[in-house]
């Protein structure tokens, strides 16, 4: 899904939260996307960097 979002354009930790929070998608606690979760999320898929 995070692909989709940055092949549209979308490239900023705080603007990929804010595409996956319109989208209503939650986090694995139940919570609203936040910047540091979407980076925290990037680092465990070992993609940080590459977006």
């Amino acid at each position: 899904m995070i692909a989709d979002i940055a092949t549209g354009g979308t490239t900023s930790m705080r603007a990929i939260a804010a595409d996956l929070n319109i989208r209503g998608t939650q986090t694995r606690r139940g919570e609203r996307w936040h910047a540091s979760h979407t980076g925290n999320l990037l680092v465990r898929l070992g993609v940080q960097g590459t977006y």
